[in-house]
């Protein structure tokens, strides 16, 4: 239960009674809903009480949910169903136990969190990332922030460009067949009436003449290659 009605993803204006402290005082429960605060997981059927000044957890709520809590001298432990540890309180000088927002079930932080993910899901932007999260699209996605700097080193690395070489002036072979560009294209999707899959395109640097061969597979580009310098040098 909180008194902050920031903290709510969702909240249900409505009357629900009353809560009594240990002081005897009593505030009115004015709503209900899900609290979402960074970095700590998602509460639900969380109460908006009016005028309370502290955030506070149930431990019988907890219990209902599945989660098991241990106590020691020093902290408390929120742990899950798997034995892993969910949220970690520790204990204050006036004897409470105080929830660190810092630790949350996987000891990493909202923005190396939204990171992690971005690895796993291929790289994918961070708005469609968030928007992910935010309406449940992918189990196990936790609702997810804005990146701190909001640039990804390897995404920006692979959508740099390479400039092009500059045009020489002048030929740096003096004959035929001293430099030739070659590539090889394929396998394509759709064969060609003959049954080709392949095309080998081969340019002299200094004549700047072309060859292009079409052949059904790419073990055959050596030997067209090798006629290629036959033929041209019978000639």
């Amino acid at each position: 239960m909180t008194g902050n009605k920031s903290f709510f993803e969702t909240l249900v204006m409505e009357e629900g009674g009353n809560v009594t402290f240990g002081d005897g005082s009593k505030r009115n429960v004015v709503g209900k809903g899900t609290i979402s605060v960074p970095g700590l997981p998602s509460l639900s059927n969380a109460l908006f009480v009016d005028g309370l000044k502290a955030n506070l957890i149930s431990i019988s709520h907890l219990s209902d949910e599945g989660y098991s809590v241990l106590f020691s001298k020093d902290y408390c432990s929120i742990l899950k169903p798997d034995g892993q540890t969910l949220l970690k309180g520790m204990r204050s000088s006036d004897n409470c136990y105080c929830l660190e927002a810092s630790i949350v079930s996987n000891h990493v932080s909202m923005d190396e969190q939204i990171e992690l993910w971005h690895e796993r899901l291929g790289h994918m932007n961070f708005r469609d990332l968030r928007t992910l999260g935010k309406f449940n699209c992918v189990r196990g996605l936790p609702k997810l922030g804005k990146k701190a700097n909001g640039v990804c080193g390897p995404c920006q690395q692979g959508k740099q460009t390479k400039s092009m070489h500059k045009k020489g002036k002048y030929l740096t072979t003096k004959e035929p067949l001293e430099l030739l560009h070659m590539d090889l294209m394929g396998p394509m999707q759709t064969e060609s009436l003959g049954g080709k899959r392949y095309i080998f395109v081969c340019v002299d640097d200094f004549s700047r003449f072309t060859w292009t061969y079409f052949l059904r597979e790419k073990s055959e580009t050596f030997d067209k290659f090798k006629m290629l310098c036959i033929n041209y040098k019978m000639k």
